[in-house]
């Protein structure tokens, strides 16, 4: 299979779509235009999404080949993190091509949420994010500490100790959502972004 189409995911592509068809059978019309630039800029979001994830949990060390689940084609040396970063930034400069007409029809909130949409995107901080997807073994090798990995398993009610990150980035909306326990149980984030 093409690395870049293993690095899009296509399985978590549904991610992006599903919002924007809901969307589109909620409306009481639809302009078909505005509707593809919405689909594609949704799935341009997502790509590029599954692109940064890619490249920096190998640069980050979390992607190594003890890792299971779905190939990640940098760990697995078919692209360079350079070269699926690169990837990323095209895929959310297409998704802002889309969302010019969205602007243009919907005003300033659609470029806040598409702006917001990219920051988030490209945003993934291991001390947010990773925590619940890498063993403390991983953190440990990156000069990181879990303070408190039983109170984590219990805000988040499941045992977290070693899940193998084989689950996709989160959609846009969702990247920051695992600060929501309390931060004094995630690792300590401040020398860990690039």
């Amino acid at each position: 299979m093409n690395p870049w189409l293993l690095a899009s995911r296509p399985k978590t592509l549904s991610a992006a779509v599903v919002p924007v068809l809901i969307g589109g059978a909620l409306a009481p019309h639809i302009d078909w235009s505005i509707f593809a630039f919405a689909l594609f800029g949704a799935l341009f979001i997502q790509i590029g999404t599954n692109f940064v994830n890619d490249a920096l949990d190998f640069k980050r060390g979390a992607d190594t080949h003890e890792r299971l689940g779905p190939v990640r084609v940098t760990q697995a040396g078919l692209l360079s993190a350079n070269a699926v970063l690169l990837g990323a930034y095209a895929s959310f400069g297409f998704a802002a091509l889309c969302g010019i007409p969205l602007i243009v029809r919907g005003g300033w909130p659609i470029l806040v949420i598409g702006v917001v949409s990219i920051i988030a995107a490209t945003a993934l901080n291991p001390g947010d994010y990773f925590a619940i997807n890498t063993s403390p073994a991983v953190f440990a090798s990156l000069g990181m500490h879990v303070a408190n990995l039983p109170a984590l398993e219990a805000a988040v009610k499941e045992s977290v100790a070693g899940r193998t990150g084989a689950t996709s980035a989160p959609p846009p909306g969702e990247a920051m959502v695992t600060r929501c326990p309390s931060s004094s149980m995630l690792p300590a984030s401040g020398s860990t972004r690039p």
